[in-house]
């Protein structure tokens, strides 16, 4: 609830978006966690990751979280 949510998007965006942040092409503030995590991934597991987030439903209603109320696991610049 406190990231954009990737559920339910095309597959091929979400490699797409993956891909971009392995070869740096897109990027984040500082530190950019996408580019950290997408860089760990194989293309295998990008594939397999894109394709299971594709296969999610959506929450009804998607409610965003009250700011300052969630934290990432990892360090993201992008964190408000």
């Amino acid at each position: 609830p406190g990231v954009p949510a990737l559920v339910g998007l095309h597959s091929r965006y979400i490699t797409s978006q993956l891909e971009a942040w392995r070869v740096g092409t897109r990027h984040a503030t500082a530190p950019d966690c996408m580019r950290d995590i997408a860089l760990r991934l194989s293309e295998a597991q990008v594939s397999a990751v894109a394709g299971w987030l594709a296969a999610q439903r959506p929450p009804n209603p998607a409610v965003a979280a009250a700011a300052g109320t969630w934290k990432t696991p990892v360090s993201c610049g992008s964190e408000p």
